[in-house]
């Protein structure tokens, strides 16, 4: 019985330990995505304030239902509250010799779907599905989770019906 207690004890250290050192959100903006993807139970990781523009970085993991495929959707908070970006990069690595088919696909998703954007990533041949969204509004937490389910939906759109047939 000994040994089992001091086994939990263990285990609820090292749980407790792992937790204080994630980073919290900062802005107000991204407290408020935070509170409302713990309202829909999504796991994500505050990355904390990046770069040179101050950018308040959180990563979304996600799997496609129907495929099983995962994705890692990133959010790019700006310091002045009222913009998030939103990116999932490398959807799809692809053969170097696709890249002037890419381009083509890529011209034909964007204009299959007006709110996300899709980009040939010549550096590493991939693919980064993109969007967004200004937060003007007193729900900042639902309007932010509603743009990342937008880029989320169509990258899976995007990757069901078109990517995967290109995928490396």
């Amino acid at each position: 019985m000994k040994k089992l207690t001091a086994l939990l004890l263990a285990v609820l250290m090292i749980c407790l330990c792992s937790t204080a050192f994630a980073a919290e959100a900062t802005y107000d903006s991204t407290k408020a995505f935070c509170r409302y993807l713990d309202s829909k139970d999504f796991t994500y990781t505050v990355r904390g304030i990046q770069g040179e523009k101050e950018y308040e970085v959180v990563d979304i993991p996600y799997t496609f239902s129907d495929s099983g495929y995962r994705i890692t959707c990133k959010a790019f908070f700006y310091k002045n509250g009222v913009e998030v970006g939103f990116r999932v990069w490398n959807l799809i690595d692809f053969n170097q010799s696709f890249v002037n088919s890419m381009y083509k696909v890529c011209n034909d998703l964007n204009s299959a779907y007006r709110f996300a954007r899709f980009y040939v990533d010549e550096s590493d041949y991939s693919i980064t599905c993109a969007t967004d969204v200004d937060l003007l509004t007193n729900d900042i937490g639902r309007l932010a989770y509603e743009g990342m389910m937008n880029v989320i939906n169509v990258a899976r759109y995007g990757y069901e019906e078109t990517l995967i047939n290109y995928a490396k």
